[in-house]
């Protein structure tokens, strides 16, 4: 059974559409037709004229999603959906989806009662209140606030960039370190040799072989 989120609802369409629809096409429906956002995130489900296949399409954050199911022999049929005809599309649950998909038919079952939340008048009053309160902030402060997560960001990346470059600062002073201790090494080789040179021409002529 198909196991979705109380937000996410599914819509399924009552006139036969054509399975050669893609994207484009089933979103135009769902606009033209269902009266929906396709962005909003919720299942669009469609079947063909001949009823072997089977579309839902939806929003997936950044993209469409299109999962397709075809019969090779066989149709889909759900049993809610054809006692409605006046309107264009119904609203199912993920069970009745469920059993569309798998081909069970349950015209002569009924279905038990069950709980379903639906929210108060006051908890809808007070999220309507708290959406204007937020379209209706002053613009500064909107502006601060973004320049409040713009700094933030650029601080996070800055500590990512310092943590990338430190093994690579402690290379280098390493290198410095050892060309330094080459250098000095050089140097003091090269002064003992002057004093060498210099201590060997001061001797008198029949001293220095």
């Amino acid at each position: 059974m198909l196991t979705l989120p109380p937000s996410v609802k599914i819509f399924i369409s009552v006139v036969p559409v054509d399975a050669r629809k893609s994207f484009d096409g089933l979103a135009g429906l769902v606009e033209s037709d269902f009266g929906l956002d396709p962005l909003s995130g919720h299942l669009f489900v469609f079947v063909s004229r001949r009823g072997n296949v089977a579309q839902i399409l939806f929003w997936d954050r950044n993209r469409f999603c299109i999962f397709r199911k075809r019969l090779e022999s066989g149709t889909f049929r759900l049993t809610s959906v054809e006692q409605q005809d006046e309107t264009s599309h119904v609203q199912i649950n993920s069970s009745d989806l469920t059993l569309m998909l798998e081909g069970i038919d349950l015209s002569g079952s009924r279905r038990r009662k069950r709980y379903e939340h639906t929210p108060s008048t006051n908890q809808v009053a007070d999220k309507k209140v708290s959406t204007e309160n937020d379209n209706q902030r002053c613009p500064s402060d909107r502006v601060v606030r973004h320049r409040h997560c713009r700094l933030r960001c650029r601080a996070n990346h800055s500590m990512e960039a310092k943590k990338k470059r430190r093994p690579l600062a402690l290379l280098l002073k390493v290198i410095c370190l050892f060309l330094a201790h080459c250098l000095a090494q050089v140097l003091i080789w090269m002064h003992r040799s002057r004093v060498a040179c210099s201590a060997r021409w001061a001797l008198p002529i029949w001293e220095q072989h």
